[in-house]
């Protein structure tokens, strides 16, 4: 799939288009050990206040080093993802609404992980389930409860060279999602910045 220079605005965004996050190389460890992670709260137009949250994604398909970024991307903020084991590549996640598990403290920062059981990642806390946690993987759509891609992903060309990355945070089915994958939307910039573009 080809990388996009940018991402849509606004709008249904059709099947075709949903392209995921391509550009692997840009995430990956033989690019950086440290990442930068961008939110604009102006990109958070999403009903939910949703959570972000990253993971390295290791040679032989296994999720580790899971961290969560921010508990509400509403805030937004930027974040510095570092120690990125050498063979990985990062993958995002968010959790739809949660801030309301953090609320109701039934998920906190520290001791976050991904399980997969079934075929399907689900949330943990301490290594228990995390109950009510509905949340979507970038890196793997298979993975996702519905089984369907929640991620497009474009190049943004500006003072350096950067992955932009927006999410859909809506069960994607005919009833529940308007398709626009603004819901959580923020630019990966490997440190120091990149100045060439593979692929």
């Amino acid at each position: 799939t080809p990388l996009r220079r940018t991402l849509p605005k606004t709008g249904h965004i059709s099947g075709e288009h949903v392209n995921g996050v391509v550009g692997d190389v840009m995430l990956s460890s033989s690019t950086s050990s440290r990442f930068k992670v961008t939110l604009q709260e102006s990109d958070a137009g999403a009903a939910f206040e949703n959570s972000l949250g990253v993971y390295e994604v290791r040679s032989d398909g296994r999720i580790a080093d899971v961290r969560l970024l921010t508990e509400n991307v509403k805030l937004g903020g930027t974040f510095l993802v570092e120690n990125i084991d050498d063979g990985s590549t990062l993958g995002f996640f968010i959790v739809q609404d949660g801030a309301r598990l953090t609320s109701a403290s039934a998920l906190d920062v520290a001791g976050v992980g991904i399980d997969v059981l079934g075929g399907t990642a689900m949330l943990t806390q301490g290594g228990d389930i995390v109950d009510g946690a509905t949340l979507f993987l970038s890196h793997d759509a298979s993975l996702n409860v519905d089984g369907a891609q929640h991620a497009l992903s474009g190049v943004k060309i500006g003072a350096s060279v950067s992955l932009q990355i927006g999410f859909e945070d809506q069960i994607r089915d005919e009833v529940s999602s308007d398709e626009d994958f603004q819901d959580v939307v923020f630019t990966v910039e490997a440190l120091p910045p990149m100045d060439i573009i593979a692929g």
